[in-house]
């Protein structure tokens, strides 16, 4: 089981950001969300139309997607870190390591809300003598141990295993990972290294410089979305624990601070989509590994056009690109010929996830790139028999082309989101056509 480790290690709200202008007007509503993938009764919290759709669909990832693993491991930290609709993990205390075992499942809560967790579990250490096992031991943040006296960064798990009848939580490195005291045949996988010096109850004399593993609290992998609970078979259970919002008010105040600390980049793009899908293609789906090109330029191909609201500069939206980008002719589809359109995108410095907000070529190149490859797989992805109807948005298809092998040995395929239809916005613009192509791009598959 790999599991997800970031780069960078900083405290709650450290790169804070102001959150996709769409996404802070709609609070409640992600509000409600949240609570209903939490065990907690909140008073006053129920779940709407937009919640219960929303609920469907992170219900729907895409198969082996690593990014889909990413977005469920946010929406549950946003669950129990932040909101605290579910317990935090450390509620879990300990968990055993045993080869073979890939995942926990954790029953969470009581009655209708009861929830199941599935948490990945990283591969067991592997010991120099006795069979691979071990345990992940919750900490809180400074703690130190006689084997290694460097305080814990952050909230996390200690990794820890059985040699002879003594557990131990740290390697000797003096004399490399062949040394009789080393005990391990090698750092594990993914794991986060606590260098620090044994000062007492070591087999050397003096102090011997050594290294302990961890993994941040959040760190566990989300195997899968959180579940309402349906008589899964499960290995651990909660029923209750401290800090369940009280109250409608302190569930949004909870959800605010979240967003605007910045932690939780990947759900915010994938509630801004579900808010404005005009404007926020599926961020965690594109994968650079399956450009064609060199991916995205990084700059607005239209700038000189303006991307005004109103007036001649949203009317300039609707004209077509030059012949030597999409055919002026469009290109054929089961629901009839398809237009590129100039379209506009603006940048969002604030969350790498989002980037680039807008639709049409200008969004696409400046986010995904366009070529020729684009042209013609965007032209094989059209010719989808079934393309999925988005029964939010009138006349809004999503087509998707054959796999094909991307860079890194990744699994591709193309993704192109058509509206056939005018918005109730462009209609009242008087714009001249639909929108057309929204967006093109490779998506990682496996």
């Amino acid at each position: 089981m790999v599991v997800s480790v970031s780069l960078l290690l900083a405290a709650p709200g450290a790169f804070g950001q102001t959150p996709e202008p769409v996404v802070s007007q709609n609070v409640p509503l992600i509000a409600e969300h949240l609570a209903r993938g939490g065990a907690a009764d909140v008073p006053g919290v129920g779940c709407g139309s937009s919640c219960s759709q929303w609920w469907l669909q992170e219900h729907q990832p895409i198969p082996n997607q690593p990014s889909s693993q990413a977005l469920h491991a946010e929406l549950r930290a946003a669950r129990s870190t932040a909101t605290k609709v579910l317990p935090r993990l450390g509620t879990l205390t300990t968990i055993g390591l045993v080869a073979g075992t890939a995942e926990l499942s954790w029953k969470i809560g009581t009655g209708i809300r009861t929830k199941i967790l599935k948490v990945g579990l990283p591969d067991p250490p592997q010991p120099k003598v006795s069979p691979a096992s071990g345990t992940l031991a919750f900490q809180n943040a400074g703690y130190t141990s006689s084997f290694n006296n460097t305080p814990l960064p952050a909230d996390g798990w200690l990794l820890r295993w059985w040699y002879g009848s003594s557990q131990w939580s740290a390697v000797n490195l003096s004399h490399g990972w062949g040394h009789a005291c080393a005990y391990l045949t090698g750092p594990p996988q993914d794991f986060r290294v606590l260098p620090g010096y044994a000062t007492v109850g070591w087999c050397e004399n003096p102090p011997v410089p050594v290294e302990s593993y961890w993994l941040t609290e959040n760190e566990l992998e989300a195997v899968a979305p959180v579940q309402d609970y349906v008589d899964q078979p499960f290995d651990k259970q909660t029923f209750n624990w401290d800090g369940k919002p009280a109250s409608r008010e302190e569930l949004e105040s909870r959800t605010r601070a979240a967003l605007e600390s910045g932690d939780y980049p990947r759900a915010e793009a994938w509630w801004a989509e579900r808010l404005d899908p005009r404007n926020h293609d599926t961020a965690t789906d594109d994968d650079e590994a399956c450009a064609l090109g060199d991916g995205g330029t990084g700059a607005d191909p239209g700038l000189e056009r303006g991307s005004g609201e109103t007036g001649e500069e949203f009317l300039r939206r609707y004209q077509q690109v030059p012949g030597a980008v999409y055919p002026a002719a469009g290109l054929p589809s089961i629901n009839g010929a398809v237009y590129m359109r100039w379209g506009f995108t603006t940048p969002n410095v604030d969350n790498s996830h989002i980037e680039w907000r807008g639709w049409g070529y200008r969004k696409i190149q400046a986010k995904h790139g366009w070529g020729s490859d684009d042209l013609e797989a965007t032209r094989v992805a059209l010719l989808d028999p079934t393309p999925e109807l988005d029964p939010t948005i009138a006349g809004r298809y999503r087509y998707v082309g054959p796999e094909y092998p991307g860079r890194s040995e990744a699994r591709c395929q193309r993704v192109v989101v058509v509206e056939y239809e005018r918005n109730q916005e462009e209609i009242q613009a008087d714009a001249p056509a639909p929108a057309g192509i929204v967006t093109s791009f490779g998506r990682r598959i496996g």
